[in-house]
Order: C-alpha cells, then structure tokens, then sequence
C-alpha cells in the first residue's frame, strides 16, 4: 500500500499543467498588451495558492513560473487553476507563446494575440467601473459624480509608458510614468477631457486614467477609453449634472490674490474653504504619513500643513496645483479641520 501511495505522489508531483486560456486581468477580454495584467487559466498550474510577499513581483511563486514569448513574466498569484500575471513588457505585438513550468514540467504551449495597447477597466461588478470621485470615494448609483469634476478609472493594457517602468516593479509614490499611447475618451457619448493616464503608484501594472466629467444628463452613462484606437468595452458610471451658469466651480470669494478664506458656492458641508491664486506649494513628493504636501497657501492663506493627499489621486492633484500656480488659475480649495484636502476645483 505504501508503495502505491508513494507511486501515486510521484505522478502527481510529474502531472503536466495545461494552459487553457490567457485574458486582460481587467475584462477578461482575449487580448492583451506588454506590461498589462492579465490572468491564466488552466488545471496542474500549481499545487496550493500563493500571493507574492511584496509589491515587487517574483518570477517563481510557489515553484510555478511563466513565460510569454520566451520572456518570464511576473506573478502575483498562482493556484491550481489560475495564475495572476504581467505580461512582460518586452513582447513585441503579434501573436506570443504562453507557457507554464510547474516544478521541473511545461505545459503545452498557448498562442495568445498580443498588440501594443489592450485598455480594460477594472470592474465592481454589474459593467460598473472601478472608478473614484474626486474626494476619493467610490462612484456609484447613490455617490455619482458632478460633472466638471475629475474622477479616476483603474484599468490595465496601456501599453508602453513614459519613463519605463521594470518588469514586476511598482511606480513610486511620488513618481509619474506616463502612457505613451495617445488617449480619449467619452463619457455619455460625450468627449471627456483626459488629464492624465499612466501607471499607478504601488502597483505593479495597474493603471490609471484622470477625466474630467463632461455636463452630460444626470444618471447611469457608458464610459469609453482609447488609447491608440483601441477601446475599452463600455462601463457604467454615475454622473450628476450642473445647471450652465453653475458649471466647472464655485463663484469663490477672491479673485486675483484671494481672499484668504473667502465661502465658495456649493461647498461641501462641514468644510472650510479658501478661493484666490496659488501662491506656494511647497511638496514633499516621498510617501509619509499623513500627506504629501508640506504646504500650500491659496489665496493667502495656508490651507493646511502636511496635507492629506492620498494615492493615487495625488498625481493629478500635483499636476493641477503646479499648473495653476504658474498661469494663475483660481482655484477653490476646501479643507477638513485635520488639514485634509477634499475638493479642488479649477475656476474657469
């Protein structure tokens, strides 16, 4: 009996893992891109499941490894029926041979098309986005976001970025890697601005895109992405319209200089709020907590020390206020009594 136990073991340790299919890790969609996530799935792949230690990405989890066109890729998950991965970004586009090592055994090689963008956007279920408010809450039918605002969509398959980025390597907190792609996109079927789209910091193939809401009716919308004519199937948002002469910002109290504390139309309840130029940012740019920034003085007025600007929305809140501060924007800033940023908002 033993004997039979022992033979039984041996042929399970030896079984061949199978391949049997590879999609965008965000929409399960059949193609995907150099340096997207993606996920694998098959039978034999490996005996347990385990999640990679760290941020950085290994080549080998769990004695399983993967290669696409030749290339080890980077895991972040690996059970017996499904890897979690990214595509190498060194694969050129074309169709790439995938490959699972279990052990000591390959399984048979799968084809996969591979092309040079795959956008995909990360889903809660139900076609709607994973998608963040401008105050960092997730949007939803009862939480839609106000048109004018800008609001960020995770998504993976943006193809090469700017400056690269290593393989398994997540971006740094305070770094910016951009999509080289060139992108649009539409909400309502309406064009929406794009701010920024590129990786997101602290992990590892996850991207980001920052929109600004066009003034489309109020309720359930499609949003589309592209990125070198390739276009994410359609996801829902929630989006709340604005009267025109209300759209894109609060009247504020200050012009020019600021007023240093001046009430800003539609403020959010509970929040002090500064409108006027920017004068001094001063930013720490190196995660810590609670925030990022040192200082910022708006109108005058130091609206908070230490600010409390939380990943990944900091890019784009670096970006507007280094940009307001240099053409002399209004900007309407509201601010909790910790000193948490919650609103910004450009004045057109």
């Amino acid at each position: 009996m033993r004997t039979l136990l022992l033979l039984f073991a041996a042929l399970a340790a030896t079984a061949q893992p199978r391949v049997n299919a590879v999609a965008n890790a965000a929409d399960l969609s059949g193609t995907v891109a150099p340096g997207s996530l993606a996920v694998l799935l098959g039978t034999g792949l490996a005996t347990s499941t385990t999640t990679a230690p760290s941020l950085t990405l290994p080549a080998t989890l769990g004695g399983v490894s993967v290669s696409v066109g030749g290339r080890p890729a980077r895991l972040s998950l690996v059970s017996p029926t499904l890897i979690q991965f990214q595509i190498p970004s060194g694969v050129p586009a074309g169709r790439a041979s995938v490959v699972v090592t279990a052990g000591s055994v390959a399984s048979p090689a799968l084809d996969v098309p591979v092309t040079t963008t795959a956008p995909g956007v990360f889903q809660l279920g139900n076609g709607r986005a994973l998608l963040q408010n401008q105050d960092y809450s997730i949007n939803g039918t009862g939480n839609p976001a106000l048109a004018g605002s800008t609001v960020t969509v995770y998504l993976t398959g943006v193809g090469a970025t700017t400056p690269p980025v290593a393989d398994g390597e997540a971006v740094g907190l305070g770094q910016i890697s951009a999509a080289v792609a060139a992108a649009t996109a539409t909400i309502g079927g309406t064009a929406a601005v794009v701010k920024f789209v590129g990786l997101t910091p602290g992990s590892a193939g996850l991207a980001q895109a920052d929109l600004e809401v066009p003034n489309v009716t109020s309720g359930e919308q499609p949003l589309v992405i592209t990125l070198n004519g390739v276009a994410t199937r359609p996801v829902q948002i929630s989006v709340k319209s604005v009267p025109p002469e209300t759209s894109g910002g609060g009247s504020g109290g200050g012009t020019g200089g600021g007023t240093g504390g001046g009430s800003v139309t539609g403020a959010p309840e509970g929040l002090q709020c500064v409108s006027g130029t920017v004068d001094s940012i001063i930013m720490s740019l190196q995660y810590k907590t609670p925030g990022l920034a040192d200082e910022i003085v708006i109108g005058g007025t130091r609206i908070c020390e230490k600010c409390d600007v939380k990943p990944p929305i900091f890019v784009e809140f670096v970006k507007q206020l280094e940009k307001t501060r240099e053409d002399g924007t209004l900007v309407d800033a509201c601010y909790d009594s910790a000193g948490r940023v919650n609103a910004l908002q450009l004045r057109r």
